[in-house]
């Protein structure tokens, strides 16, 4: 105080000072005292110091994102302490936590859709963050991957048995050296394959179409050598190898594999009827994305197993060719780990195929080259089934089926032939139908 007796005293409080974000309070007493020692009534003051006011918003929050078994999602990061942190996930609903000790976890109360996840972060003096904003793009349902997995290995089976290499035209010597390319509206195939006779030899092929939403690719090589145990018997190993590749809409799936194993070819003595089989084993290295959730890794393993009987009748210049075959195709997907822990069952696809053929070609030798009609219609026995869940997803089918196919070649003296082909599958069943048209052009060499 500057003077005790002074009629309007003043005085100095040190202590009126302020740090910290929160109001501060002081109560003033005044005592006056007279000369006889008689002393007043006490006269207080209080006095109120509020802070500055808080117009600094909090910092943008971390987040991590965590997708659960049951499709839920978990949102956990850092954040100013005893701040509140609004979460707002793809469907729409919010909740709200506190940032205890600077950090948060929540999570939503169901399943989410793919879509953006929105972080705030609001102070006590309602200050927000800035928001953060994170793409979440939802996984998709087991049953999906299933089935996305399912159609996969029925399609590449098919291509699979369609590009295995003729290896009775080994020993027949109807296999040539050739390049060769066929392509039709929104679909196209090529063949390079070594001439029959060599012990060596190798094919590559691939096709590819679209339907719709549908794009598909498949390239195939095989490469053998067999040996010669008698005039008519030749034993060998086969390798080959695939890629395929399906797209539909925003979900794709590709896969690489081989099989590998023996094969042999024989001809009747002195008859012009050969004989062949193999059996090959293999595994599949494969990639899955549907709807374009992040790429789920999966395995097969399969196995190919084939005889076939064929013959040939020469009637001047008419050909029949009597044929018979008998396929089967095994493809099993392994179980796995999804990306969001949850267990994928295995399944697997199975193609079984009896085949009775009669093929037959007509030369016609002009001037300037030389002209061959073909035809020839088979009987097929197929049985083609799912296991596991691939059972619901792949269209079984047990019966009787016919296949008819006619084309025309012209091979100039030069060497090229262009030729046309169409086939249809499908006689006498009401649930399967396949059919085709090709044109194409050859250059031997």
């Amino acid at each position: 105080m500057s003077d005790a007796t002074a009629q309007n005293p003043t005085f100095t409080d040190s202590s009126l000072t302020l740090d910290t974000d929160q109001p501060v309070t002081h109560i003033f007493s005044l005592v006056v005292t007279d000369d006889d020692g008689a002393t007043s009534a006490a006269d207080t003051v209080t006095v109120t110091i509020n802070p500055p006011a808080d117009t600094t918003a909090p910092a943008t929050p971390t987040a991590s994102v965590t997708v659960n078994p049951d499709n839920t999602v978990s949102v956990s990061g850092s954040a100013e302490p005893g701040a509140s942190v609004e979460v707002t996930f793809p469907d729409g609903t919010t909740q709200i936590v506190t940032a205890n000790g600077g950090t948060y976890v929540v999570t939503s109360a169901v399943a989410q859709p793919s879509g953006d996840l929105s972080i705030v972060v609001e102070d006590a003096a309602e200050n927000r963050s800035e928001a953060l904003i994170i793409r979440f793009t939802a996984a998709a349902a087991v049953a999906a991957v299933q089935e996305e997995i399912a159609t996969f290995m029925q399609t590449r089976g098919s291509n699979l048995i369609a590009a295995q290499p003729d290896l009775i035209g080994l020993m027949s010597g109807t296999a040539q050296r050739a390049f060769n390319v066929n392509a039709t509206r929104n679909n196209g195939t090529f063949n390079i394959e070594t001439s029959a006779g060599s012990p060596v030899w190798a094919s590559l092929q691939g096709t590819w179409s679209e339907s719709n939403d549908v794009e598909n690719s498949y390239f195939f090589g095989a490469a053998g050598a067999h040996y010669a145990i008698t005039p008519g018997i030749a034993i060998g190993a086969l390798v080959e190898f695939d890629r395929s590749v399906q797209v539909d809409g925003a979900s794709e799936t590709k896969g690489t594999g081989f099989l590998v194993g023996p094969y042999i070819v024989a001809k009747l003595p002195q008859q012009p009827l050969y004989v062949e089989g193999r059996y090959l084993v293999g595994q599949t290295d494969n990639d899955t994305s549907v709807d374009g959730a992040s790429d789920q890794t999966f395995e097969t393993e399969r196995s190919l197993a084939s005889i076939k009987v064929a013959g040939q009748m020469e009637y001047g210049n008419l050909t029949l060719t009597p044929s018979l075959s008998a396929t089967r195709l095994e493809d099993t997907q392994k179980a796995f780990t999804d990306n969001a822990g949850r267990d994928v069952a295995g399944q697997s696809v199975v193609v079984e195929d009896i085949a009775l053929g009669l093929d037959f070609s007509q030369v016609f030798v002009t001037d300037v080259g030389t002209l061959v009609l073909s035809g020839g219609v088979s009987a097929i026995y197929s049985k083609t089934e799912g296991n596991g869940f691939a059972g619901t997803i792949v269209p079984g089918f047990e019966g009787e089926r016919a296949r008819i196919h006619f084309g025309t070649s012209y091979t100039m003296d030069t060497g090229m032939t262009v030729s046309a082909a169409a086939n249809y599958d499908g006689l006498g069943s009401d649930d399967y139908q396949s059919y085709g048209l090709q044109l194409g052009l050859i250059k031997k060499f």
